[in-house]
């Protein structure tokens, strides 16, 4: 069984976070992918020129952004980041940058119970100070969370079958087409997608079939499961089932959380991919989003959408100093 815990002191915010911070003249990114935005003036047949001359075709549309995600079919070694300063100061663009490359930290925590999480409650336990902590005990005389509200957990997936968090998993009821009020189910067991929802169809017409629990951006399928377990346990620091007698608590004992799976089992993925779960959330309504990653570099695409959440009213959570 999996369990959760936190690291050092430092957080004193709602979720607590991991996140490695990593500064570098050659930032990983994805070859031969650059994220373009137009100027808005720049009509079809322009961009059509643009990217015939530069040999690039279009992969992904980001319309809320006006960006898109260009792969240019060269078979050199080609240096993305000069190109995309390049191609930032042509006339017809606003910015152009490398598809970077976001990932986490690899050490990832596996303490037991409770009184192992002195970021809830800190007496002091393992040589911590005394009342440094979130002071989550009296938060939770005060409410508990509440059901009605979904974090997007936009990390390396969850295991959403962990029977600390199966209680709290989101379950999209806009896919529950043999309509039983539920999309997940107990077969031989283990927790499975309900077979009477698995019709291949978009049932919401969001553009993902299937999306019974969120989706994976990673690998691009509907089961955003956890093969690395960072996203695991930033699931049940967020919202383990409190007060069932099993594993943790997490900071909300009745919350649901989204797998949004953008890391892959090595703990990376891409800027794009990032932006994709962004406009998930977004688009499907959820109020959070827990984002427990890096890359190091500043990206105007991931800022755009950041602005775009923060428009929404969408609040992106994220940490910093957990590495210091």
């Amino acid at each position: 069984m999996k369990i959760f815990t936190t690291l050092k002191p430092i957080f004193v915010i709602l979720f607590l976070l991991k996140l490695t911070i990593t500064f570098s003249q050659n930032t990983p990114c994805v070859a031969k992918q650059l994220l373009i935005k137009w100027k808005p003036d720049k009509t079809v047949s322009e961009k059509a020129i643009f990217k015939n001359r530069i040999g690039a075709k279009t992969l992904r549309h980001y319309p809320q952004l006006g960006v898109e995600l260009l792969e240019i079919d060269t078979q050199e070694d080609v240096d993305m980041e000069a190109l995309g300063k390049e191609y930032t100061g042509h006339p017809d663009i606003v910015f152009a940058e490398p598809n970077y490359i976001v990932s986490v930290e690899e050490t990832i925590p596996d303490d037991a119970f409770f009184h192992h999480l002195w970021g809830m409650e800190n007496i002091g336990q393992n040589g911590c100070i005394s009342g440094a902590d979130i002071n989550a005990l009296a938060a939770w005389d005060i409410t508990t969370g509440r059901d009605s509200i979904t974090v997007a957990i936009i990390d390396t997936g969850i295991d959403w079958k962990h029977e600390d968090l199966i209680d709290n998993i989101w379950q999209n009821l806009e896919e529950d087409a043999d309509g039983d009020g539920h999309v997940l189910e107990f077969i031989n067991g283990t927790w499975v997608f309900d077979p009477g929802d698995e019709n291949g169809i978009d049932d919401d017409g969001n553009g993902y079939v299937d999306d019974f629990v969120g989706w994976d951006f990673a690998y691009d399928d509907n089961n955003p499961y956890d093969d690395h377990s960072h996203g695991t346990h930033c699931a049940g620091t967020v919202g383990a089932k409190g007060n069932n007698g099993i594993g943790v608590a997490g900071v909300a004992w009745n919350v649901k959380l989204a797998a949004l799976k953008l890391l892959r089992n090595n703990g990376s993925g891409s800027t794009a991919d990032a932006v994709d779960a962004i406009h998930y959330a977004l688009d499907m309504g959820f109020p959070i989003s827990n984002n427990s990653w890096s890359g190091g570099r500043y990206t105007a695409t991931l800022y755009e959408a950041l602005q775009a959440a923060e428009a929404a009213g969408h609040l992106f959570v994220a940490a910093a100093g957990n590495n210091h």
